[in-house]
């Protein structure tokens, strides 16, 4: 009998032509032809694959292949391995962590900077908020609204900061722009890694979820243009305070 997490996910097995490999770098063809699968839509989202040994009895090959295979597609952000009896490979839906982490390590290497993250900021989300004020749903509003008074209420207590990424995230949702809003999220949680560390005012937490509240009644009030200047105002602003703080910090580290 299947059970309900049986239910909910595609099995992609029969219906998906896989061709035995005969190549001495086995894992990364077999890992090449679900790459294919996953472009062509052949699996779509949710759909589980085989097992490992089914797989490998497939490919003609060994289940370790497979196991690298599955592995870089993780790594890829292509595949989802869960644990447990319910358990297995299954396809991913489109996510923000394979960019975010090359940006990190040119982040850690140097490569690219605070700034540079800030200047495609500044490009893109005074457009997104601009969209998000023609294209939001209730349920965005919604969701906007809750997380506004959350990070209000917060404010004081010193935590309104996890609230920061879930705002620019949510603007970027109710874009409806599925590229913009991966580029999105990999760039926020970039500008919330280096600023992990700095240490904020309280004044400086207040302005921002003051802008929050000011970008948030633009778009809920279908104001593109308005939406537009005040995302581009706080970007600028935030900017200038993640500045301010890294200068005291190189201060303090250099007494």
């Amino acid at each position: 009998m299947k059970t309900a997490a049986d239910r909910k996910h595609r099995r992609a097995s029969g219906s998906l032509r896989l061709i035995p490999i005969r190549s001495t770098r086995i894992h990364e063809e077999i890992s090449e032809q679900f790459k294919r699968a996953i472009y062509a839509r052949k699996l779509l989202p949710g759909d589980k694959l085989p097992s490992e040994r089914e797989l490998a009895d497939r490919f003609h090959t060994s289940r370790v292949s497979v196991r690298e295979a599955l592995r870089a597609l993780e790594h890829f952000g292509l595949l989802v391995i869960k644990r447990g009896a319910h358990g297995g490979a299954f396809i991913a839906q489109a996510q923000s962590a394979p960019i975010t982490a090359s940006l990190s390590m040119m982040l850690r290497l140097g490569a690219t900077s605070v700034h540079h993250l800030t200047e495609a900021r500044v490009l893109l989300e005074p457009d997104i908020a601009r969209l998000a004020a023609k294209r939001a749903t209730k349920e965005d509003i919604e969701k906007l609204a809750a997380l506004i008074s959350e990070q209000e209420r917060a404010l004081e207590s010193g935590s309104a900061h996890q609230y920061d990424l879930k705002f620019h995230r949510f603007v970027a949702e109710a874009s409806k722009n599925p590229v913009l809003r991966l580029v999105m999220n990999s760039v926020a949680d970039l500008i919330v890694e280096a600023i992990a560390s700095l240490d904020l005012t309280l004044n400086v937490r207040r302005h921002v979820t003051s802008f929050h509240r000011q970008v948030f009644s633009a778009i809920q009030n279908r104001d593109g243009e308005k939406a537009y200047d005040l995302m581009l105002r706080h970007v600028m602003d935030v900017q200038r305070s993640i500045s301010e703080a890294m200068r005291n910090a190189a201060g303090k580290s250099t007494r």
